[in-house]
C-alpha cells in the first residue's frame, strides 16, 4: 500500500472502494468523514451536501446511530451558516434517535448544542433550560467534557 499525503486522499479512496463494493452504509460513513474535514477546514458550502447525501444513505440502511451523528454535524454546519432554525430541526430529530437509542450522552450533547442554537436564535431563557438539563446528564454521566460544553454555552448566555 502507498503511503498518502493527506486524511481527504485517504478518505477518497475508502470511498471509492465502498463505491465498488456497493457497500451503501460504508459509501455514507465516508462521505460523513469527508464533509467533517470540510467543514473542519471552514468549507461549510462543501460540507452540508456530503452531509444530506450521507443522511439519505444512513437512513436508507436503518443505520440509527450513524444517522444520529450526521444530524448532530448537519446541525453545527446549520449554525455555522447563521441558520439556527435548520439546526434546531436537525438536533431535535437527533434527540429523539439518542432518546430511541439509550444514548444518555448523546443526549447530552444534543441538548446543550440545542442550548447553543436557542442563544444564537434569540431565546436565551429556553437555552438556559436546555443547558440545566445537559447539565444534568453530563453529571449523572460522569462525563467532565460535557461538563466543559456546558460550561463553555454558560459563558456565551452570561456574556
Amino acid at each position: 500500500m502507498r503511503p498518502r499525503s493527506c486524511p481527504r486522499e485517504t478518505l477518497l479512496e475508502s470511498l471509492a472502494v465502498r463505491r465498488r463494493l456497493a457497500e451503501v452504509r460504508g459509501v455514507g460513513v465516508s462521505l460523513g468523514l469527508l464533509a467533517e474535514l470540510a467543514a473542519a477546514g471552514g468549507e461549510i458550502d462543501r460540507a452540508r451536501p456530503l452531509l444530506e447525501r450521507a443522511l439519505a444513505m444512513l437512513e436508507q440502511v436503518g443505520d440509527r446511530p450513524a444517522v444520529l451523528w450526521i444530524l448532530t454535524a448537519l446541525a453545527h454546519v446549520e449554525l455555522a451558516s447563521d441558520r439556527p432554525d435548520a439546526a434546531r430541526r436537525q438536533l431535535e430529530t437527533a434527540l429523539a434517535i439518542s432518546d430511541e437509542l439509550g444514548a444518555r450522552t448523546m443526549r447530552g450533547w444534543t441538548l446543550a448544542s440545542l442550548a447553543e442554537t436557542d442563544l444564537r436564535a434569540g431565546a436565551p431563557s429556553r437555552a438556559a433550560d436546555l443547558l440545566g438539563q445537559a447539565r444534568e446528564v453530563f453529571e449523572r454521566c460522569g462525563s467532565p467534557w460535557g461538563i466543559e460544553r456546558c460550561d463553555a454555552v454558560a459563558h456565551q448566555l452570561r456574556h
